[in-house]
């Protein structure tokens, strides 16, 4: 084991391909001192950070329940544009094949920014031209003030670009406490797999139309599958569960709605399959 203190990264402990942090060190200064492929292991403990992720490598968690939790700012300093809005994320996985994230609770509840509208989003993970997997994690709280009918997104997925291997796997997480999509997918190059989350709204008190899963702008996603034990997504309390606008040839199989007034919306989405859903 080693450590590493510099001023480019700051201090943190590693051995050759795994790198490890603590409360004292920081996680951002351990992504930043990581190569491509490398490990980056989270103690347990209370981080206050936002989180930038441009290569591929694991940053792992030891556990998404009051473990190892990742607190948004209180003011979010990075955002980057789409299609002309600002995205403020927590945390901000782009422009890799391959960036897997387990074992974290991301609470957006400790960021007072009042400015998040339309056009400035605030997230609670982004995935935007990247792939990976994300998954055992809780990602909640991810509200703004007002009735911001398009800001609050638990889970942002986008992809422009495209490439064979940029997969999107979003597995056995829980999505809560989101302002308007507990999981949103756009753009004609995202390819993702949905399977084995719990995705919890609050559509009485919100004041914004919600989606448990939204499916848009030409992106392809598998949401549930075969096995309807293990793969099967469980969405409650939102006014839609699962929306494809725009979105062809998507499939949803297997998945549990309650307590939702609409269970599938499908505008514009010729080829969407709807298998063996309970509603």
């Amino acid at each position: 084991t080693h450590v590493l203190d510099n001023g480019t990264y700051g201090r943190v402990i590693f051995i050759p391909g795994n790198w490890y942090a603590t409360e004292s060190t920081g996680i951002q200064p351990a992504i930043d001192a990581a190569d491509a492929g490398d490990n980056v292991y989270v103690d347990d403990g209370e981080y206050t950070e936002q989180l930038n992720i441009g290569k591929n490598l694991s940053l792992i968690g030891s556990g998404a329940f009051n473990t190892t939790v990742l607190n948004a700012p209180e003011h979010l300093a990075l955002s980057y544009t789409q299609d002309g809005r600002q995205v403020y994320a927590i945390v901000y996985a782009h422009d890799a094949e391959n960036v897997n994230i387990s074992g974290f609770q991301i609470n957006g509840s400790t960021n007072a920014d009042t400015f998040f509208n339309d056009s400035k989003r605030f997230v609670g993970v982004a995935y935007r031209n990247a792939g990976g997997t994300f998954s055992e994690n809780w990602v909640k709280d991810i509200l703004t003030t007002g009735n911001n009918a398009r800001s609050g997104f638990a889970f942002l997925g986008t992809d422009k670009i495209g490439s064979t291997n940029s997969i999107l796997n979003i597995e056995d997480n829980t999505f809560s406490g989101f302002q308007k999509y507990g999981i949103a997918l756009a753009d004609s190059q995202m390819r993702a797999t949905v399977t084995g989350n719990t995705i919890t709204g609050d559509k009485a008190n919100v004041g914004t139309s919600q989606s448990g899963i939204f499916v848009t702008s030409g992106a392809k996603a598998t949401i549930g599958g075969t096995d309807a034990a293990m793969d099967k997504n469980t969405i409650s309390f939102t006014d839609i569960g699962v929306e494809f606008d725009g979105a062809g040839g998507n499939t949803a199989q297997n998945n549990a709605l309650n307590n939702i007034d609409y269970g599938f919306v499908v505008k514009n989405s010729a080829g969407t399959q709807l298998l063996g859903n309970t509603m």
